[in-house]
Protein backbone atom coordinates (compact mmCIF):
# COMPACT_ATOMS: atom_id res chain seq x y z
CA UNK A 1 0.00 0.00 0.00
CA UNK A 2 1.17 3.51 -0.87
CA UNK A 3 0.06 6.15 1.64
CA UNK A 4 0.24 9.87 0.85
CA UNK A 5 0.43 11.90 4.06
CA UNK A 6 -0.75 15.47 3.46
CA UNK A 7 -0.15 18.78 5.28
CA UNK A 8 2.94 18.08 7.39
CA UNK A 9 4.40 21.47 8.24
CA UNK A 10 7.91 21.61 9.74
CA UNK A 11 10.32 19.83 12.05
CA UNK A 12 11.01 23.24 13.62
CA UNK A 13 7.65 23.32 15.34
CA UNK A 14 7.71 20.82 18.22
CA UNK A 15 3.95 20.33 18.20
CA UNK A 16 3.88 19.56 14.47
CA UNK A 17 6.83 17.20 14.84
CA UNK A 18 5.19 15.35 17.73
CA UNK A 19 2.02 14.88 15.67
CA UNK A 20 4.10 13.61 12.75
CA UNK A 21 5.84 11.04 14.95
CA UNK A 22 2.54 9.83 16.38
CA UNK A 23 0.86 9.79 12.97
CA UNK A 24 3.60 7.61 11.49
CA UNK A 25 3.46 5.24 14.46
CA UNK A 26 -0.30 4.99 14.04
CA UNK A 27 -0.09 4.31 10.28
CA UNK A 28 2.67 1.76 10.76
CA UNK A 29 0.51 -0.07 13.27
CA UNK A 30 -2.50 0.03 10.95
CA UNK A 31 -0.54 -0.93 7.78
CA UNK A 32 2.85 -2.41 8.75
CA UNK A 33 4.06 -2.90 5.17
CA UNK A 34 2.92 0.41 3.70
CA UNK A 35 5.18 2.85 1.87
CA UNK A 36 4.60 6.37 3.18
CA UNK A 37 5.27 9.61 1.32
CA UNK A 38 4.72 12.84 3.25
CA UNK A 39 4.18 16.27 1.74
CA UNK A 40 5.83 18.95 3.85
CA UNK A 41 5.85 22.75 3.77
CA UNK A 42 9.37 23.18 5.17
CA UNK A 43 12.01 21.64 2.87
CA UNK A 44 14.52 21.45 5.77
CA UNK A 45 14.36 17.75 6.63
CA UNK A 46 16.46 18.02 9.80
CA UNK A 47 15.11 15.95 12.71
CA UNK A 48 12.34 14.34 10.67
CA UNK A 49 11.68 10.58 10.98
CA UNK A 50 13.90 8.75 8.52
CA UNK A 51 11.60 5.93 7.35
CA UNK A 52 9.48 8.19 5.14
CA UNK A 53 9.89 9.82 1.74
CA UNK A 54 9.36 13.60 1.88
CA UNK A 55 8.26 15.80 -1.00
CA UNK A 56 7.62 19.54 -1.09
CA UNK A 57 3.94 20.26 -0.52
CA UNK A 58 1.59 21.94 -2.96
CA UNK A 59 1.88 25.05 -0.76
CA UNK A 60 5.45 25.47 -2.02
CA UNK A 61 4.14 26.03 -5.55
CA UNK A 62 2.76 29.39 -4.39
CA UNK A 63 5.24 30.67 -1.81
CA UNK A 64 8.78 31.99 -1.81
CA UNK A 65 10.90 32.48 1.30
CA UNK A 66 12.45 35.94 0.94
CA UNK A 67 15.78 37.04 2.47
CA UNK A 68 14.06 38.21 5.68
CA UNK A 69 12.77 34.64 6.12
CA UNK A 70 9.11 35.45 5.64
CA UNK A 71 6.71 33.81 3.22
CA UNK A 72 5.77 35.76 0.12
CA UNK A 73 2.70 34.50 -1.69
CA UNK A 74 2.54 34.39 -5.47
CA UNK A 75 -1.25 34.44 -5.45
CA UNK A 76 -1.54 35.36 -9.11
CA UNK A 77 -0.19 31.91 -10.03
CA UNK A 78 -2.96 30.03 -8.21
CA UNK A 79 -5.48 30.08 -11.11
CA UNK A 80 -2.80 28.96 -13.59
CA UNK A 81 -1.67 26.05 -11.42
CA UNK A 82 -5.25 25.11 -10.56
CA UNK A 83 -6.20 24.81 -14.25
CA UNK A 84 -3.08 22.72 -14.97
CA UNK A 85 -3.78 20.44 -11.99
CA UNK A 86 -7.44 19.99 -12.95
CA UNK A 87 -6.31 19.03 -16.45
CA UNK A 88 -3.87 16.51 -14.96
CA UNK A 89 -6.64 15.05 -12.80
CA UNK A 90 -8.99 14.72 -15.78
CA UNK A 91 -6.36 12.99 -17.93
CA UNK A 92 -5.59 10.56 -15.10
CA UNK A 93 -9.22 9.69 -14.38
CA UNK A 94 -10.36 9.47 -18.00
CA UNK A 95 -7.33 8.01 -19.76
CA UNK A 96 -4.92 6.85 -17.04
CA UNK A 97 -2.33 9.38 -18.24
CA UNK A 98 0.08 10.94 -15.74
CA UNK A 99 0.82 14.53 -16.65
CA UNK A 100 4.00 15.71 -14.92
CA UNK A 101 5.50 19.19 -14.49
CA UNK A 102 9.11 19.97 -15.39
CA UNK A 103 10.43 20.89 -11.92
CA UNK A 104 11.83 17.83 -10.12
CA UNK A 105 10.12 18.40 -6.74
CA UNK A 106 6.79 19.02 -8.39
CA UNK A 107 7.17 15.85 -10.47
CA UNK A 108 7.80 13.90 -7.25
CA UNK A 109 4.68 15.38 -5.67
CA UNK A 110 2.46 14.52 -8.64
CA UNK A 111 3.82 10.96 -8.78
CA UNK A 112 2.97 10.59 -5.09
CA UNK A 113 -0.60 11.71 -5.76
CA UNK A 114 -0.97 9.38 -8.75
CA UNK A 115 0.42 6.27 -7.04
CA UNK A 116 -1.28 6.69 -3.66
CA UNK A 117 -3.73 4.05 -2.52
CA UNK A 118 -4.75 6.18 0.45
CA UNK A 119 -4.48 9.87 1.38
CA UNK A 120 -4.17 10.79 5.06
CA UNK A 121 -4.47 14.37 6.32
CA UNK A 122 -2.17 14.84 9.30
CA UNK A 123 -3.63 16.25 12.52
CA UNK A 124 -3.29 19.92 13.43
CA UNK A 125 -5.11 23.05 12.35
CA UNK A 126 -5.11 23.59 8.59
CA UNK A 127 -8.51 24.40 7.15
CA UNK A 128 -9.43 27.83 8.40
CA UNK A 129 -10.01 31.17 6.74
CA UNK A 130 -9.66 34.51 8.51
CA UNK A 131 -11.55 36.23 5.69
CA UNK A 132 -13.49 35.26 2.59
CA UNK A 133 -10.50 35.64 0.24
CA UNK A 134 -7.93 33.83 2.39
CA UNK A 135 -5.53 32.19 -0.10
CA UNK A 136 -4.17 29.72 2.47
CA UNK A 137 -7.58 28.16 3.00
CA UNK A 138 -8.32 27.77 -0.69
CA UNK A 139 -4.92 26.36 -1.67
CA UNK A 140 -4.73 23.90 1.22
CA UNK A 141 -8.29 22.81 0.46
CA UNK A 142 -7.34 22.31 -3.19
CA UNK A 143 -4.41 20.08 -2.19
CA UNK A 144 -6.80 17.84 -0.25
CA UNK A 145 -9.51 17.97 -2.89
CA UNK A 146 -6.96 16.77 -5.46
CA UNK A 147 -6.69 13.44 -3.64
CA UNK A 148 -10.49 13.06 -3.67
CA UNK A 149 -10.76 14.02 -7.35
CA UNK A 150 -8.04 11.52 -8.21
CA UNK A 151 -10.22 8.82 -6.65
CA UNK A 152 -8.17 8.23 -3.50
CA UNK A 153 -9.90 7.41 -0.20
CA UNK A 154 -9.08 10.14 2.31
CA UNK A 155 -8.72 10.06 6.09
CA UNK A 156 -8.68 13.15 8.32
CA UNK A 157 -6.77 12.52 11.53
CA UNK A 158 -7.82 14.50 14.66
CA UNK A 159 -7.61 18.20 13.86
CA UNK A 160 -9.35 21.53 14.19
CA UNK A 161 -11.53 23.02 11.47
CA UNK A 162 -12.35 26.68 11.02
CA UNK A 163 -13.16 29.34 11.62
CA UNK A 164 -14.36 29.82 8.06
CA UNK A 165 -15.63 32.99 6.44
CA UNK A 166 -18.76 32.96 4.36
CA UNK A 167 -20.94 30.41 2.55
CA UNK A 168 -18.35 29.44 -0.07
CA UNK A 169 -15.81 28.25 2.50
CA UNK A 170 -18.57 26.46 4.44
CA UNK A 171 -19.66 24.64 1.27
CA UNK A 172 -16.07 23.70 0.45
CA UNK A 173 -15.54 22.29 3.94
CA UNK A 174 -18.76 20.28 3.68
CA UNK A 175 -17.87 18.96 0.22
CA UNK A 176 -14.50 17.74 1.43
CA UNK A 177 -15.66 16.14 4.68
CA UNK A 178 -18.60 14.42 2.99
CA UNK A 179 -16.07 12.39 1.01
CA UNK A 180 -14.00 11.03 3.88
CA UNK A 181 -13.34 7.39 4.65
CA UNK A 182 -12.69 8.42 8.25
CA UNK A 183 -12.62 11.86 9.85
CA UNK A 184 -12.00 13.13 13.36
CA UNK A 185 -11.94 16.50 15.05
CA UNK A 186 -9.82 17.08 18.13
CA UNK A 187 -12.35 19.24 19.99
CA UNK A 188 -16.08 19.97 20.13
CA UNK A 189 -15.91 23.48 18.65
CA UNK A 190 -14.76 22.01 15.34
CA UNK A 191 -17.35 19.24 15.52
CA UNK A 192 -20.10 21.82 15.98
CA UNK A 193 -18.78 23.85 13.05
CA UNK A 194 -18.83 20.82 10.76
CA UNK A 195 -22.33 19.92 11.93
CA UNK A 196 -23.49 23.47 11.19
CA UNK A 197 -22.21 23.19 7.59
CA UNK A 198 -24.41 20.14 7.02
CA UNK A 199 -21.69 17.46 6.80
CA UNK A 200 -23.45 14.11 6.41
CA UNK A 201 -20.55 11.71 6.79
CA UNK A 202 -19.65 10.44 10.25
CA UNK A 203 -17.12 12.60 12.10
CA UNK A 204 -15.54 11.43 15.37
CA UNK A 205 -14.21 13.52 18.23
CA UNK A 206 -10.77 12.25 19.25
CA UNK A 207 -7.93 13.87 21.22
CA UNK A 208 -4.92 15.53 19.63
CA UNK A 209 -2.29 12.94 18.73
CA UNK A 210 0.39 14.81 20.71
CA UNK A 211 -1.19 13.55 23.94
CA UNK A 212 0.54 10.21 23.34
CA UNK A 213 3.98 11.59 22.43
CA UNK A 214 6.93 10.18 24.35
CA UNK A 215 9.06 11.68 27.14
CA UNK A 216 12.84 12.00 27.24
CA UNK A 217 14.46 10.82 30.51
CA UNK A 218 14.06 13.15 33.47
CA UNK A 219 17.84 13.38 33.76
CA UNK A 220 18.08 14.82 30.25
CA UNK A 221 15.47 17.46 31.09
CA UNK A 222 17.29 18.38 34.31
CA UNK A 223 20.52 18.79 32.35
CA UNK A 224 18.86 21.25 29.96
CA UNK A 225 17.32 23.28 32.76
CA UNK A 226 20.58 23.39 34.69
CA UNK A 227 22.31 24.87 31.63
CA UNK A 228 19.95 27.83 31.93
CA UNK A 229 20.21 28.20 35.70
CA UNK A 230 16.69 26.81 36.06
CA UNK A 231 17.14 23.63 38.07
CA UNK A 232 13.96 22.62 39.94
CA UNK A 233 14.05 23.45 43.66
CA UNK A 234 11.47 23.35 46.51
CA UNK A 235 12.55 26.86 47.48
CA UNK A 236 12.24 28.18 43.94
CA UNK A 237 9.30 26.73 41.96
CA UNK A 238 9.60 26.81 38.18
CA UNK A 239 6.89 28.50 36.14
CA UNK A 240 7.19 27.99 32.41
CA UNK A 241 5.83 30.19 29.64
CA UNK A 242 5.50 29.88 25.88
CA UNK A 243 4.91 33.00 23.81
CA UNK A 244 4.21 33.88 20.21
CA UNK A 245 4.16 36.97 18.04
CA UNK A 246 0.57 36.49 16.97
CA UNK A 247 0.33 39.87 15.28
CA UNK A 248 3.06 38.96 12.79
CA UNK A 249 1.23 35.72 12.01
CA UNK A 250 -2.20 37.34 11.94
CA UNK A 251 -2.16 41.00 10.83
CA UNK A 252 -5.80 41.33 11.91
CA UNK A 253 -4.78 40.90 15.56
CA UNK A 254 -4.60 44.21 17.41
CA UNK A 255 -3.64 43.29 20.99
CA UNK A 256 0.01 42.23 20.66
CA UNK A 257 1.22 45.12 22.85
CA UNK A 258 -1.42 44.34 25.48
CA UNK A 259 -0.53 40.64 25.41
CA UNK A 260 3.19 41.31 25.84
CA UNK A 261 2.55 43.80 28.65
CA UNK A 262 0.40 41.19 30.40
CA UNK A 263 3.12 38.55 30.12
CA UNK A 264 5.70 40.98 31.54
CA UNK A 265 3.38 41.80 34.43
CA UNK A 266 2.89 38.09 35.12
CA UNK A 267 6.65 37.49 35.18
CA UNK A 268 6.99 40.09 37.92
CA UNK A 269 3.89 38.83 39.72
CA UNK A 270 4.88 35.17 40.03
CA UNK A 271 8.33 36.09 41.31
CA UNK A 272 7.02 38.60 43.85
CA UNK A 273 4.16 36.43 45.17
CA UNK A 274 5.51 32.87 44.77
CA UNK A 275 9.29 33.35 44.54
CA UNK A 276 9.08 31.55 41.21
CA UNK A 277 11.80 31.31 38.58
CA UNK A 278 10.31 31.88 35.12
CA UNK A 279 11.49 29.77 32.19
CA UNK A 280 10.60 30.96 28.69
CA UNK A 281 10.55 28.09 26.19
CA UNK A 282 10.57 28.27 22.39
CA UNK A 283 7.99 25.74 21.22
CA UNK A 284 8.59 26.74 17.60
CA UNK A 285 11.79 27.94 15.89
CA UNK A 286 10.50 28.42 12.36
CA UNK A 287 10.54 27.74 9.50
CA UNK A 288 9.97 31.45 8.86
CA UNK A 289 10.79 34.38 11.08
CA UNK A 290 7.28 35.13 12.44
CA UNK A 291 7.01 31.51 13.58
CA UNK A 292 10.29 31.62 15.54
CA UNK A 293 9.28 31.98 19.20
CA UNK A 294 12.87 32.53 20.30
CA UNK A 295 12.69 36.15 19.17
CA UNK A 296 9.74 37.13 21.33
CA UNK A 297 11.09 35.11 24.27
CA UNK A 298 14.37 36.99 24.17
CA UNK A 299 12.55 40.30 23.78
CA UNK A 300 10.30 39.68 26.80
CA UNK A 301 13.21 38.46 28.91
CA UNK A 302 15.22 41.57 28.06
CA UNK A 303 12.28 43.84 28.85
CA UNK A 304 11.79 42.17 32.23
CA UNK A 305 15.39 43.00 33.27
CA UNK A 306 15.05 40.21 35.81
CA UNK A 307 17.59 37.67 37.03
CA UNK A 308 14.77 35.23 37.77
CA UNK A 309 14.02 34.72 34.04
CA UNK A 310 15.70 32.12 31.82
CA UNK A 311 15.24 31.70 28.06
CA UNK A 312 15.65 28.15 26.78
CA UNK A 313 16.35 29.16 23.21
CA UNK A 314 17.96 26.01 21.86
CA UNK A 315 15.86 23.80 19.61
CA UNK A 316 14.70 20.84 21.69
CA UNK A 317 13.02 17.67 20.48
CA UNK A 318 9.35 17.20 21.40
CA UNK A 319 10.40 14.42 23.77
CA UNK A 320 12.87 16.65 25.59
CA UNK A 321 10.49 19.61 25.70
CA UNK A 322 7.79 17.41 27.17
CA UNK A 323 10.18 16.13 29.84
CA UNK A 324 11.28 19.70 30.64
CA UNK A 325 7.68 20.87 31.00
CA UNK A 326 7.17 17.96 33.37
CA UNK A 327 9.65 19.56 35.78
CA UNK A 328 7.53 22.71 36.12
CA UNK A 329 5.14 23.69 38.86
CA UNK A 330 2.89 25.37 36.28
CA UNK A 331 2.91 26.46 32.63
CA UNK A 332 1.40 29.55 31.02
CA UNK A 333 1.01 28.47 27.40
CA UNK A 334 0.26 30.46 24.30
CA UNK A 335 1.37 27.62 22.02
CA UNK A 336 -1.37 24.99 22.40
CA UNK A 337 0.93 22.00 22.02
CA UNK A 338 3.15 23.23 24.82
CA UNK A 339 0.04 22.95 27.01
CA UNK A 340 -0.69 19.47 25.66
CA UNK A 341 2.87 18.40 26.48
CA UNK A 342 2.56 19.85 30.00
CA UNK A 343 -0.96 18.62 30.73
CA UNK A 344 -0.10 15.10 29.60
CA UNK A 345 2.83 15.32 32.02
CA UNK A 346 0.43 16.22 34.85
CA UNK A 347 1.47 19.89 35.00
CA UNK A 348 -1.29 22.49 35.67
CA UNK A 349 -1.48 24.90 32.73
CA UNK A 350 -3.09 28.22 31.94
CA UNK A 351 -3.76 28.65 28.22
CA UNK A 352 -3.88 31.85 26.24
CA UNK A 353 -6.08 30.96 23.29
CA UNK A 354 -5.43 32.61 19.93
CA UNK A 355 -8.03 30.42 18.20
CA UNK A 356 -10.85 28.36 19.67
CA UNK A 357 -8.81 25.16 19.47
CA UNK A 358 -7.23 25.92 22.87
CA UNK A 359 -10.60 26.36 24.57
CA UNK A 360 -11.92 23.25 22.87
CA UNK A 361 -8.96 21.11 23.91
CA UNK A 362 -9.09 22.17 27.56
CA UNK A 363 -12.87 21.69 27.66
CA UNK A 364 -12.29 18.01 26.80
CA UNK A 365 -10.25 17.77 30.01
CA UNK A 366 -12.73 19.73 32.12
CA UNK A 367 -10.32 22.66 32.39
CA UNK A 368 -12.11 25.32 30.35
CA UNK A 369 -11.93 27.73 33.31
CA UNK A 370 -8.16 27.93 32.79
CA UNK A 371 -8.21 29.54 29.33
CA UNK A 372 -8.03 33.24 28.45
CA UNK A 373 -8.62 34.74 24.97
CA UNK A 374 -5.58 36.56 23.63
CA UNK A 375 -7.76 39.20 21.96
CA UNK A 376 -8.77 40.84 25.25
CA UNK A 377 -6.04 39.79 27.66
CA UNK A 378 -4.55 42.33 30.05
CA UNK A 379 -2.20 42.27 33.03
CA UNK A 380 -4.83 42.27 35.78
CA UNK A 381 -6.85 39.52 34.13
CA UNK A 382 -3.81 37.32 33.48
CA UNK A 383 -2.36 37.61 36.99
CA UNK A 384 -5.74 36.83 38.55
CA UNK A 385 -6.17 33.79 36.28
CA UNK A 386 -2.73 32.52 37.26
CA UNK A 387 -3.55 32.93 40.95
CA UNK A 388 -6.68 30.80 40.45
CA UNK A 389 -4.64 28.10 38.74
CA UNK A 390 -2.01 28.21 41.48
CA UNK A 391 -4.63 27.89 44.21
CA UNK A 392 -6.21 24.92 42.41
CA UNK A 393 -3.04 23.25 41.19
CA UNK A 394 -3.37 20.15 43.39
CA UNK A 395 -6.97 19.71 42.27
CA UNK A 396 -5.88 20.10 38.64
CA UNK A 397 -3.10 17.52 39.09
CA UNK A 398 -5.61 15.03 40.49
CA UNK A 399 -7.98 15.74 37.62
CA UNK A 400 -5.21 15.24 35.05
CA UNK A 401 -4.13 11.98 36.69
CA UNK A 402 -7.69 10.73 36.22
CA UNK A 403 -8.35 11.98 32.70
CA UNK A 404 -5.08 11.87 30.75
CA UNK A 405 -4.86 8.02 30.78
CA UNK A 406 -8.38 7.87 29.31
CA UNK A 407 -7.43 10.39 26.61
CA UNK A 408 -4.36 8.37 25.71
CA UNK A 409 -6.26 5.09 25.77
CA UNK A 410 -8.78 6.50 23.30
CA UNK A 411 -5.99 7.25 20.83
CA UNK A 412 -4.67 3.71 21.09
CA UNK A 413 -7.78 2.58 19.17
CA UNK A 414 -7.09 4.88 16.21
CA UNK A 415 -4.97 2.38 14.19
CA UNK A 416 -7.84 -0.10 14.35
CA UNK A 417 -10.32 2.55 13.18
CA UNK A 418 -8.04 3.45 10.29
CA UNK A 419 -7.56 -0.16 9.25
CA UNK A 420 -11.29 -0.87 9.42
CA UNK A 421 -12.14 2.18 7.30
CA UNK A 422 -9.92 1.09 4.41
CA UNK A 423 -9.93 -2.07 2.34
CA UNK A 424 -6.20 -2.62 1.83
CA UNK A 425 -5.30 -3.41 -1.80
Amino acid sequence: MNILLLNAHSSRNAGDLAILHETLACLRQAFPHATITATINDPDLTALPADVTYVDSLLNWLIDVNPSTTWRWRKWMAPVYAVWLLLAIALFRLAGLRLLPKAAQRRRLMRAYYTADLAVVIGGGHLYGRHALNITFYWLWFGLAMAVLLGKPIIFLPQSYGPVAGPVQRWMLRWLLDRNALAATREWHSFQLLASTGVRQRVLVLPDLAFTSAFAPVEAANTVLERYNAAPSPQRPLVGMTLMDWQRLNPLFRNQAGYEAAMLALIRHVHRRYNAHVVLFAQSSGPVDPQDDRRIARRIAAASQAAHVSVVDEVLSPQLLKAAYGRLEALVATRMHSAIFALSSGVPSLLIGYTYKSAGMTAMLGLARHVLPIDTIDAEQLCAAFDRLWAEREIVRTQLAQRIPAVQSTLHHLPTLIRQSIQEP
